[in-house]
């Protein structure tokens, strides 16, 4: 009986049964409500912690806590985007255990406060 490989693409292009980062990066945009470890992420791409996170540098060009930050960021640019949104929901939906640690976080990365954020997207529709 033959068997056959079947191949997984994710939605950035890596095939997931050939490179060992595509699952995890696929891991992670699907639980980016989840607190999530190094140490996990290596065990799922069966790799030791040293390992995983130095092929993950190289690969990406940033390391695994800024990818996964960079990712929660983005996720939440699109909540706050919805009407009604609010800042302290958004930032336990996603796995922020401390409001103000997200809006620092997304401050440093976007430039402005969450809410400064949603303000701006509003005026941007009404235009």
């Amino acid at each position: 009986m033959q068997t056959q490989n079947l191949k997984t693409i994710g939605d950035d292009g890596y095939n997931l049964n050939q490179n060992p980062l595509a699952f995890v990066l696929n891991y992670i945009k699907t639980n980016l409500n989840e607190k999530i470890s190094i140490n996990s992420l290596s065990d799922k791409a069966c790799m030791s912690k040293a390992t995983f996170y130095r092929l993950f540098k190289r690969e990406l060009g940033i390391s695994p806590n800024d990818f996964i930050l960079t990712e929660k960021i983005n996720k939440a640019k699109l909540l706050l985007a919805q009407p009604g949104a609010k800042v302290a929901s958004i930032s336990y939906e996603l796995g922020f255990s401390d409001a103000n640690y997200f809006i620092r976080a997304f401050k440093k990365m976007v430039g402005i406060t969450p809410g400064a954020y949603q303000l701006q997207v509003a005026k941007q529709i009404i235009h």
